[in-house]
């Protein structure tokens, strides 16, 4: 379990990256400019991603269930903002944070599902 950790780290960090580069200014999703978004979201959104993935090295059972949850909302809310306009979706930043961000929700869940809960989280019989 502790390779999917990484693996989930390092997910988190690639999108993380993607966010940054858009920040920069570097990639931008189709004719989108950064006065479509608010000031310093694809930062914010960036040191998210870098923050959670280092927190999930603390393996808290309750840390990973969350991130489940925000990282799906996160993809779930750029699928149903941008689901008439396929060239934000499958734009270079669209596939550089969303492809990351799919396969962290699948590592997150799978790592729920295998990992045993701590003796504390077990109810007494």
């Amino acid at each position: 379990m502790k390779n999917v950790i990484w693996v989930c780290l390092i997910l988190s960090v690639l999108a993380a990256f993607g966010y940054f580069l858009m920040g920069a200014g570097i990639i931008h999703a189709a004719n989108l400019t950064l006065d479509d978004a608010p000031p310093g979201f694809t930062w914010i959104a960036g040191a998210f991603y870098v923050i959670a993935g280092l927190l999930l090295l603390l393996k808290k059972r309750w840390i990973h269930t969350a991130f489940a949850v925000i990282n799906v909302l996160v993809v779930a809310v750029f699928i149903f903002m941008w689901a008439g306009r396929t060239d934000v979706l499958f734009s270079t930043p669209g596939l550089m944070t969303k492809i990351p961000q799919i396969l962290l929700e699948i590592g997150l869940i799978y790592w729920l599902v295998k990992s045993k809960p701590s003796a504390k989280t077990v109810p007494a019989k």
